[in-house]
């Protein structure tokens, strides 16, 4: 309505409905925020859908509404864009009690400190994710360097990529851990899964730190095994895991390799195994020896390398007894 004196009036609304809060900071007076006043849950969905935690945190100059919102966030992704430096401080801001996730990464040409990455893990472990994505690209340290793992009993899938030794918790276990994947990394498998009564699928693309590989666990049902290192010498795998379903090796090695295995649920097992040195004569050598097994048909492939000829490949069918 307009008054006479040129003001304008605004009548009071219907009882019950509450007025648009006020777009910008919310000291002053703007265009009616239409937004704000959605449910929770809609604004925390809109929220999500931007992508990365940080842009979320940015809405917080929309309105007073909108102020904080974002740390209620279930689950939080910060982009490598993201300063390493700002991480453990955006995380120290998060009021929602347990999250489905936190993914977090950095730059490939950021370089970071062996004890701020284990500062933020610990920061981590405060929020209780179901799952944990976290990856570095480089450390600025000495090959020395070691990182300790906080224990995360509450996570039930952790994914970590860390070029780094690292070693388990010196208490505590990962009880409700189901899917790890370590990569890029250096540990002792047979001192972590003892630590992992609940796991079922381990996938490890890595350095050993011995050249005996141990694999015990007797919940796990997928397991695969990816050597990242081209001077790794591994002289016996031993894996007992009475509910293993599937199973899946690629070793590159120096030396003849044993394997002890036992998993009598097996389903199916692949086996990609490249010498870097000659096994068997100097004119002719294996170079690599694959197998196969899947529900009960079996394959060998054999790839030799001649000094007389070109590479040539031999292919056992076992379940037909015939050489393809």
């Amino acid at each position: 309505m307009q008054l006479r004196s040129g003001s304008r009036f605004n009548p009071p609304l219907p009882l019950g409905l509450p007025r648009h809060p006020e777009a910008g900071s919310g000291d002053s007076v703007g265009e009616a925020d239409r937004i704000s006043c959605l449910p929770e849950d809609l604004l925390l969905h809109i929220l999500s859908r931007l992508g990365c935690a940080r842009e979320a945190a940015r809405t917080s100059i929309l309105a007073r509404w909108w102020r904080g919102l974002w740390t209620r966030l279930p689950e939080l992704t910060f982009r490598e864009d993201v300063p390493f430096r700002l991480l453990e401080g955006l995380l120290a801001k998060v009021t929602q009690p347990a999250l489905n996730l936190v993914h977090m990464g950095t730059k490939e040409c950021e370089m970071v400190m062996v004890e701020d990455v284990s500062s933020l893990l610990r920061a981590a472990t405060r929020l209780a994710p179901k799952s944990l994505s976290f990856k570095v690209w480089s450390f600025g340290m000495g090959d020395d360097e070691i990182l300790e793992l906080p224990c995360f009993d509450r996570t039930s899938s952790i994914r970590l990529e860390l070029p780094i030794t690292l070693v388990p918790p010196p208490a505590g276990e990962f009880t409700a851990l189901q899917s790890l994947v370590l990569a890029s990394c250096e540990i002792e498998l047979a001192s972590l899964l003892p630590l992992c009564p609940s796991l079922r699928s381990l996938r490890y693309e890595g350095s050993f730190p011995f050249d005996v590989v141990t694999i015990h666990s007797t919940l796990l049902e997928e397991l695969t095994v990816i050597t990242i290192n081209d001077e790794e010498i591994i002289y016996h795998i031993d894996v007992m895991a009475p509910l293993l379903k599937e199973a899946h090796f690629f070793l590159v090695t120096r030396e003849h390799v044993r394997m002890s295995f036992s998993a009598p649920m097996v389903e199916k097992v692949s086996w990609q195994c490249v010498y870097r040195t000659n096994v068997g004569f100097n004119y002719m050598c294996l170079h690599r020896l694959e197998y196969d097994l899947s529900h009960g048909v079996r394959k060998l492939c054999l790839e030799i390398w001649s000094s007389f000829r070109p590479v040539q490949t031999l292919i056992v069918d076992l379940s037909r007894n015939e050489v393809i």
